[in-house]
Formats: C-alpha cells, structure tokens, sequence
C-alpha cells in the first residue's frame, strides 16, 4: 500500500514543518488582509508595491509574498474576521517568546533612563475582531512592489492642511515573527500600522521580505536594506521611478526606521549598516525604536535558564532561519554583544528607543543591549522604555488594551 503521508525534514514546533518535498508548513501565522484607497476599517488606504534597486539583480527568485490578490484573502470584503482556533495560534507564539520561563526582577544599569506603566492587562481571545472608529478621512494605505524580491504596504496619514502633507516624516517598519512567519500584509500587523501611522501623522513603509526557511538569512536583512535604500532614494531627483506618496509628501530629514521582535533585530542590523555604508542621498536616520528585540547567545543573560538554554525556542528559531550562519548563535546580527560584533558606537542615528516589557523572556537582553549602547561612546540621546506586566510584543497582538495605548503613546512621541 502507498502511503500519502509526506515526510518530514525539519521542523520548529510549535512554529512551523519542512517537507522532503519543499512544501513549508504553518502553524502560526495570520491571515492576509487586503489594501484599499479607503480602509473600511478605520479609513486607510492601502497600496502594494515592489521596490526596485540596483543591488537586487535576481529575477529568477521569487518573492516573499506576490502582491496579493483580493482572492486570496479571508474575506473578499477585507474584514477581517478569523476563527478562533487561528488567533489562539498566534498567541501560542506570542506566549513561546514570553513566558518560556518565570519572569523575575531586576535592576536597571545605572545611568539609563527608565520609563514604565504598571498597567496591567489579560490576554483575550474572541472570534471576531472588532471594528475600529471611521477615520476614514484621516489615513490612505497601499501595497506597492520595490524589487522582485521586495514589497511593501505604505500607509499615509491625510492631513486637512496640503502644507502639512508634504511635509511628513518617514518610517521604515520591519515586522515580527521570528524571520519565519507573519507578513506586511497580514492581519495582525495591518491594524497596529495603521493606528500608529495615523496617530504619529507619518508615512509608514511596512517592508515585506523573504521569509525562512524557503529563504534563509541572510535573505530578510538584504531584502530590509534594499528597502530602506528605495525609500533614502525618493531624496532624489530623476534616480528612479518613484512611489509619490513618498516622492510628494515625505520629508527626508525625518527618516526613522523600527520594528518589534526579529522586526526590530533587523532594524538594529540596519541602523549598523548605515552607519557604515551609509544610505542614498546621504540621508541620516533621525531615530531607531526597538520594541522586543529579539537578541540572543550562547551565554545566558541575568535569569536565563543554563539548563535548556540550547533547548529554548528563541536559541532554535535563530539555528533553524540561519544554519549556515557563521559562529551560529553568536553571529553578531543575533548577539550584538559578541566577541566579533561591530562596535554600538556605529550605529547610524541620533536618537534610540529602546523598549521592553516586564514579562518578556526578552526583557534582560533589552536591557543589556541598551546598557551595551550607553557604554559604547555612541553619541545619541538614548531611552529604555518599560511596561511592566506584559509579555512579548503585547501591542502587537492586543492593541486595544491599555498598556498597548501607552506603548504605542511612546512611540508616537517618539516619532515627532
């Protein structure tokens, strides 16, 4: 008898499955939800689009994800509507890298500054999300494609001023998810760009890169710089063929870059990056926020566990996005405080945040690289950003609760 049973090559349990086939199979990620000139939701218009940039000459590779048609989402309405048994998965994962261990307190390097709520919130889950207030006269998005390799959802706050609209600062956003899951497009990052965006009165570039392990690292933090690279470009006249939301209504003298999780590792590796290389146009980076930042080693950290350090899903999920990684958990793109790490003081911007959260099995790591910062001689203004009772990236997957207000509060002020 034939058995139709695939075979297993890999696996990242409870994340994902390799097949001897190819096929990658996902236990954690969110559905895709569409753009749109007007955002039913909360009035944000939406577009895809691909980057292109001299440095990304592949055209054989195939995209992280094709600009997605309105078939392929959930709902052809865009709602955004998903099961029950779908959320509670992401919130598997939000749990896998925030409470992989019993949170214990510790004290802050002294010479950082400290901010932190003591607001306290549960996680909830619900069959259907809820919609948002019409702010549909406040916020545009769409999905626009930078290279063969590279897209984007852009998201753009309108102003009832036109002097003020073309004056707007840029964000280049890296999402979540562990360099293997979640998507610019999804679900779960699609409602916290668009508050923020509209919040902060910025345009927000969400990149899309190649996720692992169809595409290895270093796949995400090449397909992150030619991004950040496309969006320096529109300082330029005549260069390429560019998006005019960013053409028409950015300000490249406020050119910040962030994420939160594996998100916010590549924004970290991309702030290195240029302060070495530098950008197109000589554009500065004004800031780098880091909510969660995903770093690890293999040495523990303050309250990490000796024991099932290699065994911990953040030691394993770095192993399994980047085998072939040089030095392996202590390549410096993962541990910024390795032997051969590029000097902190390289880092590429004025300004840092650095944010935390008091139950995140992150939270030590957070602190030590916002110590490490200070240390370096890096010259900027720095702050660590703490809220205490929450888990990992808990604006992310609950941003309507309290402490997710007060998080994205921060970062709004941040941004101006």
């Amino acid at each position: 008898m034939v058995s139709n049973a695939k075979t297993v090559i890999s696996e990242l349990l409870p994340i994902l499955r390799v097949y001897q086939d190819g096929t990658v199979e996902r236990f954690v990620d969110s559905p895709f939800v569409p753009s749109s000139p007007e955002d039913p939701s909360i009035g944000v218009s939406s577009k895809y689009t691909t980057i292109h940039h001299p440095s990304q000459h592949d055209s054989t590779s195939q995209n992280s994800h094709p600009p997605p048609a309105k078939e392929n989402f959930p709902y052809r309405d865009g709602s955004l509507h998903i099961h029950l048994k779908k959320k509670s998965a992401i919130f598997i994962f939000i749990r896998c890298m925030s409470q992989l261990h019993s949170f214990r307190a510790s004290t802050y390097p002294q010479g950082l500054q400290r901010r932190h709520s003591r607001t306290l919130c549960r996680l909830t889950l619900c069959s259907t999300v809820a919609r948002k207030p019409n702010y549909r006269r406040l916020l545009a998005s769409k999905d626009t494609t930078i290279s063969p390799l590279v897209s984007a959802r852009l998201y753009l706050p309108k102003l009832s001023s036109p002097t003020h609209q073309k004056n707007l600062p840029n964000l280049v956003y890296f999402h979540g998810g562990g360099f293997c899951i979640e998507s610019a497009f999804s679900f779960l990052y699609h409602n916290p760009m668009n508050s923020l965006a509209s919040q902060a009165k910025v345009i927000i570039v969400s990149v899309e890169h190649r996720p692992a392990p169809e595409h290895p690292l270093p796949a995400a933090y090449e397909d992150s710089w030619t991004a950040l690279q496309w969006v320096a470009s529109h300082s330029l006249k005549g260069t390429i063929k560019k998006d005019s939301w960013l053409s028409d209504n950015g300000d490249f003298d406020r050119v910040y870059i962030g994420g939160d999780s594996a998100g916010a590792n590549i924004a970290h590796n991309m702030a290195l990056r240029a302060g070495t290389e530098g950008l197109v146009g000589a554009i500065k980076i004004s800031g780098l926020f880091l909510s969660h930042p995903y770093f690890w080693g293999s040495d523990p950290t303050g309250s990490e566990s000796v024991l099932v350090h290699e065994e911990n899903i953040l030691y394993r999920m770095w192993t399994f996005a980047y085998p072939s990684a040089p030095g392996g958990i202590d390549h410096p793109m993962i541990n910024p405080f390795a032997r051969d790490a590029p000097s902190l003081s390289g880092i590429g911007c004025s300004r840092l945040l650095v944010c935390v959260a008091g139950k995140d099995d992150l939270r030590e790591r957070g602190i030590r690289y916002a110590e490490a910062v200070r240390e370096s001689g890096w010259g900027g203004d720095l702050e660590l950003f703490e809220v205490e009772g929450e888990g990992h990236c808990f604006h992310i997957a609950n941003p309507g609760t309290d402490s997710a207000k007060i998080m994205v509060n921060r970062l709004v002020s941040f941004l101006q």
